[in-house]
């Protein structure tokens, strides 16, 4: 099987790969297959390169190859529901490449995945900052040819503009979902005084928000009016419309009323007027 994973020919090599994904996925509850799944996770566990980290780095790279796309893009949202953080390791070594050509390859992998996946609900943990913020960050890379690739993937997803911003406006709400119950929860509470001054409660990460502001420029100088006319006419996703913590807290009363428009706005408002204590700010 390993043999046949790193084959050069991608229609021996996917073959390999769904035989271990029959092993680690389909009948992990036989218990033959248990054990064999148990050898193979412990492997990983174990060393740097394993029949899993092989298996995973294989998959991706054959996002290439055009004629089974498909199929790859299916085999890699099976694996993401257990194996999430080998795929978001090999999706960031894939970026962090010292090659241009490498780098560029990157790019049109994850290009390539982002609409396959698009009508794939499984597929959310790629919209879930896995490999979209690294690739946001080549908007204004001093390369031309990288520049471009990651524009042509913006504004080829203009249409679907959510997939993008959901991520990035959870990061400057500061939600996140408790894990015992999976309610939403807003982790970086202001408190009001009586003279209506706001202060940060909790420890303020001053780079990630700038970072991630920074991108939202990016975006919106790429997208220009496309972004204008997108933020300004379509309602906020159902996942923001779970952060009902936040709406209550910053004044949205019809959450399924407001634009994406209204909630950057709120967001905005809510950085501006907030004061962080220098003791909170890392």
């Amino acid at each position: 099987i390993v043999e046949s994973i790193k084959s050069p020919f991608p229609s021996v090599s996917i073959i390999g790969i769904r035989s271990i994904e029959v092993f680690l996925i389909q009948n992990s509850n036989q218990e033959n297959f248990q054990r064999i799944r148990k050898l193979i996770i412990d492997e990983s566990l174990r060393e740097e390169v394993s029949i899993l980290s092989l298996t995973i780095e294989k998959l991706w790279t054959l996002l290439d190859v055009s004629f089974i796309q498909d199929e790859v893009a299916d085999v890699i949202v099976s694996f993401q529901k257990e194996f999430v953080e080998l795929l978001t390791k090999t999706i960031a070594n894939s970026f962090h490449t010292m090659s241009i050509t490498e780098k560029e390859l990157a790019l049109r992998r994850f290009s390539t995945f982002w609409k396959l996946s698009n009508d794939m609900p499984k597929s959310n943990f790629i919209e879930n900052g896995i490999g979209l913020f690294l690739m946001l960050e080549f908007l204004d890379d001093h390369n031309p040819l990288l520049r471009h690739t990651c524009k042509s993937w913006l504004l080829d997803s203009v249409p679907f503009l959510y997939r993008i911003l959901d991520p990035i406006f959870e990061v400057l709400m500061q939600v996140e979902a408790n894990p015992e119950t999976g309610d939403i929860e807003d982790s970086l509470q202001l408190l009001a005084t009586d003279t209506k001054q706001y202060f940060f409660t909790k420890i303020y990460d001053t780079k990630t928000v700038q970072d991630t502001f920074r991108k939202l420029k990016g975006i919106l100088i790429t997208a220009n009016e496309l972004f204008i006319k997108y933020i300004v006419t379509v309602k906020i996703s159902d996942r923001l419309k779970r952060c009902s913590k936040f709406m209550e807290d910053n004044g949205i009363d019809t959450p399924g009323a407001s634009t994406y428009l209204d909630l950057l706005v709120v967001i905005c408002l809510r950085y501006i007027q907030g004061y962080v204590i220098e003791s909170l700010s890392p």
